[in-house]
């Protein structure tokens, strides 16, 4: 989720009651802005609903798909997250915020109607045996129909049925024109794999082997450059269909064809360059049933030696709970250098067993390997092992400010050390000068980060402009001249992107001197008429 407000109020009504649309519009860039007050004034929100003690508010945002965006209070912090690709910070998001601030009185809480269930039940309970037959054929789906076609047809019309899929499947990989547009072909695969519904049963080796075989062509086409879209930059996922198609699928299988269709699919996603189909990794958390826990623990005890890492992480995530700790232990060592979240379940194994010391020495051996960088939960772990060991904590401190630059690591040191504190800053100005204007700003040490911005040609512009954006108050002079600036920069270019920038760059010089900010606004307005986009942005001002 993407952090937007600070605020007293204890509930998001409070919160919606003192702000105003011009907070929302200070907080997003002007281009961001207007697409979610165009959303907001079409009325593209159309649903909206708090929960119980009025701390989360979901909303139904419609614009090219039905889009969820959740607004929640968390810990005197308002944080937006959207389904869309944006994830948050989109338009969705602001249109939704807008709608709250206008309509915040009226927003009911959502409450399950649990009655309508029960009393929907009973009715169906009451119905004779032909009655329930006549609503049935009335109102099930067609898939209801093709699902139950399929499932009581013979072995030689389930086999044409197949054919007939699979030919079309195949053609929709030769069609460049529906490999172009990712909608278009998540639309005809869908319509194919629905054809396939009840077939399960008779078909087990030919659907794997189909359904491979569209993994295997999806990262084909899109290292040709099909299935990518240019605008909202993002390649292809599975559909919700496919991955209902798969998953009720893999529930026909016995234990052991699961265990041979799993270690399939499991090679053929390590065989991909493209992350399309990662998300079905999520199948493994529901393959098994309960019953079968214990043999997929006894097959990964015997086997875990020869398995992909990958497979083994999928199943030890299952049958974690049925392990001992040796069990665990012997695992997690396998597969501890290939993700810090096995590292850290491993040291925390031997912490519990009091072994401290051989914990520090499997996170230095980790760490000395030098691939591992960024990991702050492991240097977090790290640090926290040094002091509980009594051990020397300047080298493990060094070497997390090196290895995961971020102004949270400084802030866990500089809460840790009380000597050299200025050589750990020196370290995280030199990596990543972004991140130590975070950690003077959450310091408070705000003259230290003016002066870093000032020295410092590795700070980009769009955190520059955030920092006189909300400090412009405590630094009125240097805000002035940095948003002139802007402005003067941007004025050199053409491009809807440049007038924005040059209407935020207004927006905040009207803040800090009006009469100034008029002026230029109005030799824009007299000496730029033939640039009309940027007039128009300019017209909100």
């Amino acid at each position: 989720m993407s952090e937007t407000f600070s605020t007293a109020e204890n509930n998001l009504v409070g919160f919606f009651k003192t702000i105003s649309s011009n907070d929302i519009q200070d907080h997003y860039n002007s281009r961001e802005y207007r697409k979610g007050l165009e959303y907001f004034n079409h009325d593209c929100v159309t649903t909206a609903s708090y929960n119980s003690d009025k701390t989360t508010l979901k909303t139904q945002v419609h614009g090219n798909s039905e889009y969820t965006v959740i607004i929640s209070l968390q810990n005197s912090k308002v944080k937006t997250s959207c389904s869309c690709p944006f994830g948050a910070d989109c338009k969705h998001v602001i249109a939704s915020l807008l709608f709250a601030i206008k309509n915040n009185t009226k927003i009911e809480i959502y409450v399950e109607d649990k009655t309508s269930k029960i009393d929907i039940d009973q009715y169906l309970k009451s119905l004779s045996k032909n009655e329930l037959i006549a609503l049935v054929k009335k109102y099930a789906p067609e898939q209801f129909w093709i699902n139950l076609k399929n499932t009581f047809s013979n072995s030689s019309a389930a086999k044409d049925t197949f054919i007939k899929v699979e030919r079309n499947i195949q053609k929709i990989f030769n069609h460049s024109d529906c490999l172009y547009n990712i909608d278009d072909f998540n639309k005809t695969l869908n319509k194919e794999i629905k054809k396939l519904s009840g077939l399960e049963k008779h078909l087990k080796s030919e659907i794997s082997s189909l359904l491979l075989f569209i993994i295997d062509k999806v990262d084909e086409a899109t290292q040709q450059g099909y299935l990518y879209d240019d605008y909202n930059d993002w390649m292809y996922e599975p559909s919700e269909e496919i991955n209902e198609f798969i998953t009720n699928f893999i529930k026909t299988l016995s234990f052991g064809e699961k265990i041979e269709f799993l270690g399939k699919l499991d090679t053929k996603l390590n065989e991909q360059s493209f992350d399309s189909f990662n998300n079905l990794q999520s199948l493994y958390e529901t393959a098994f049933i309960e019953s079968e826990l214990p043999s997929l623990k006894d097959w990964l005890i015997k086997g875990y030696k020869v398995m992909s890492h990958s497979i083994i992480e999928n199943y030890y995530e299952r049958v974690r709970h049925l392990l001992t700790a040796e069990e665990k232990e012997a695992i997690l060592c396998e597969i501890q250098n290939d993700n810090s979240k096995w590292l850290i379940e491993l040291v925390e194994l031997y912490t519990s067993k009091k072994m401290v010391l051989k914990a520090v020495g499997l996170i230095k051996a980790w760490v000395g390997t030098g691939i591992h960088f960024g990991k702050d939960d492991v240097y977090n772990l790290y640090l926290d092992l040094h002091t509980k060991a009594g051990l020397d904590i300047s080298e493990a401190a060094t070497k997390a400010i090196t290895n995961c630059p971020s102004s949270s690591m400084l802030e866990k040191i500089a809460s840790m050390v009380s000597e050299n504190l200025k050589d750990y800053e020196a370290i995280l100005e030199q990596q990543l000068p972004e991140q130590y204007l975070n950690y003077l700003k959450n310091a408070d040490r705000l003259q230290e980060a003016m002066e870093l911005i000032k020295r410092s040609k590795r700070i980009g512009d769009s955190r520059i402009f955030d920092f006189y954006k909300n400090h412009k108050k405590i630094f009125p002079s240097e805000a002035k001249d940095y948003f002139i600036s802007g402005i003067k920069e941007n004025m050199r270019f053409t491009g809807n992107s440049y007038y924005h920038n040059i209407a935020d760059n207004i927006k905040q010089l009207k803040q800090i001197d009006l009469p100034l900010a008029s002026q230029i606004l109005a030799d824009i307005r007299l000496n730029y008429k033939r640039r009309s986009n940027l007039i128009n942005i300019l017209s909100d001002l």
